[in-house]
């Protein structure tokens, strides 16, 4: 079994003491982990049971909207965005405009189709895509807006998509960091043309690696479906390297109570010697090296970039995966809501004007919050603070201290000056995010109540 490869790799891990922001699986027994290693191994020798699997995780998905079976999968959300853009025929001279509180991969992929990615801001009360901004700068040669729900918190995607309409333009909720939060009871994802989500390891609903898009038109959902059928799959040696590095995050889980699962900080460590011990050779284990285009950028050179197919399908062993994931959902998503009022009851206890630090939105009546990080940002948290909390917290793994984060160069590369952002830059500049995927006895033990 696959699983004693891992006996020396997680022994390393021992004197790990800080808590991570990826959750492993833990609930998983024996029988689910066999099963999944069937499905993995058998390829695509199976073509049908593993359209079938995908498609029960892609309808299980589409049941949390208001269209439903309304949901095509890809082997990452970036490449879900990159294929929307590509049937609506999106090129050169166009624009899209997305946050800079993102990620160098959804830049990259508006890039990639030849695009101009144009900067809006966030707002303070939401760390969310800034109506006000966004209506500034759509402009004739705009054909899509990105809205992004930051950490599990809403943003004020009403007003957005009432200016995207008046406006005769495309808009795409980025729910890749917030799955099942609700205004007025309605969940994110419903507001848009089509909304786009993110399953892998750091994500609400955790497939490894995985995306999808939801999109509303039948006639652009069909022609989704018909790109998504052409496009080729992820070879089987690479899907058995996500599996091994699933089968690392849930024995470190379902073994380390105790330990915070923190994989950007800890397992970067022993990565490459963590590959070298299992396939004798240094292969990436994710589907990294997407954070820069070689063909925009030739001064740049990374003889690693990209060397899966881009974009590619949804593996089926993490269709899987992502059916177990929904099941559960139900509960996890109170858990995560009981995680951030206990984070709120502490600050309170500590005597910390919660009005004053945290972003309104946790206190609006009007949102359902199922948080995937409990998110502020103040001035007064300086440097100091943030080393005290990475003693429990790994806080290399913040996300947004500076715009369009994962970028290995010059962000003036992908079009982003300073300046385009001020919110964002300065709001990144002291932001705290900490983990709420915490289980039942991690949160009894440390007493985050």
């Amino acid at each position: 079994m696959i699983l004693k490869k891992f006996n020396t790799m997680y022994s390393l891990l021992r004197d790990a003491n800080k808590y991570g922001f990826i959750s492993g699986h833990k609930y998983l027994d024996n029988e689910d982990l066999s099963r999944i290693e069937r499905i993995v191994y058998r390829s695509n020798s199976d073509a049908e049971s593993d359209q079938h699997l995908v498609e029960s995780y892609e309808n299980k998905f589409s049941s949390f909207f208001e269209c439903k079976n309304n949901i095509v999968s890809f082997a990452s959300g970036r490449m879900a965005f990159y294929s929307l853009m590509r049937i609506m025929l999106i090129s050169p001279g166009d624009e899209v405009i997305l946050t800079g509180f993102t990620c160098a991969v959804m830049v990259n992929a508006v890039l990639r189709i030849g695009a101009k990615p144009v900067y809006c801001d966030i707002e303070k009360d939401t760390f969310g895509s800034c109506p006000l901004s966004i209506a500034k700068l759509i402009n004739t040669k705009t054909k899509m807006v990105v809205a992004q729900h930051s950490f599990g918190i809403p943003c004020n995607i009403q007003e957005i998509a009432d200016i995207c309409k008046k406006r005769g333009v495309f808009l795409l909720e980025d729910c890749a960091i917030t799955f099942d939060s609700k205004i007025d009871g309605r969940a994110v994802g419903n507001f848009g043309d089509a909304a786009l989500f993110s399953t892998d390891h750091s994500k609400p609903i955790n497939t490894i690696i995985g995306g999808c898009i939801y999109i509303k038109d039948d006639s652009l959902l069909r022609k989704m479906r018909d790109y998504r059928q052409e496009i080729p799959s992820i070879d089987q040696d690479r899907q058995i390297n996500l599996f091994e590095q699933f089968l690392f995050e849930n024995m470190i889980n379902r073994e380390c109570d105790t330990i915070v699962r923190s994989f950007q900080n800890v397992f970067t460590v022993f990565k490459r010697q963590l590959i070298i011990t299992i396939k004798n050779k240094r292969r990436k284990i994710y589907l990294e090296g997407d954070n820069f285009n070689p063909t925009l950028f030739p001064q740049l050179h990374d003889s690693n970039y990209c060397n899966y197919p881009y974009p590619a399908k949804f593996p089926a062993f993490m269709a899987y995966i992502g059916l177990i994931e929904l099941e559960r959902w139900k509960t996890e998503r109170e858990n995560r809501k009981q995680i951030l009022a206990s984070y709120i009851k502490t600050m309170v206890n500590f005597r910390i004007d919660i009005k004053e630090v945290l972003p309104k939105s946790y206190f609006d009546d009007h949102l359902e919050i199922v948080p995937l990080r409990f998110v502020f940002s103040n001035r007064r948290f300086n440097i100091a603070y943030k080393s005290l909390i990475n003693t429990f917290v790994d806080t290399e793994a913040f996300w947004f201290e500076k715009p369009i984060i994962c970028c290995p160069h010059d962000i003036t590369l992908m079009g982003y000056n300073a300046g385009d952002a001020p919110l964002a830059e300065e709001i990144g500049a002291h932001i705290i995010n900490l983990p709420c995927n915490l289980n039942e006895t991690v949160r009894v033990k440390n007493k985050i109540y």
